[in-house]
């Protein structure tokens, strides 16, 4: 993803006021956030989405300060390959 393309996703963020149907903001000051799979599992289960780790949404999706953004991406990649169930294209359901 671009970066025009990331702050043109946060601009609408921002203007809307909340999480769009394709684009969700996460605090994610720490640790990822509890909510993260659930997030995860809706878009997988969709045309897909954006996840930005690092926006406040209850603070007007300001920029909040991860402490450490390495570790929070190893632990979106651990998550996401031994926490997420995976199918195959060919097995999904079909598009309704």
């Amino acid at each position: 993803m671009l970066d025009a393309e990331l702050a043109e996703i946060v601009r609408n963020l921002r203007d809307i006021g909340a999480d769009i149907a394709d684009a969700e903001a996460k605090k994610a000051q720490g640790d990822l956030p509890r909510s993260l799979r659930e997030t995860l599992s809706a878009f997988s289960n969709t045309r897909g989405g954006v996840i930005i780790l690092g926006l406040d949404e209850e603070q007007g999706f300001s920029v909040t300060s991860a402490q450490d953004p390495a570790k929070l991406a190893a632990d979106f990649g651990s998550m996401c390959s031994s926490e997420m169930e995976h199918r195959a294209a060919a097995d999904r359901d079909p598009p309704l």
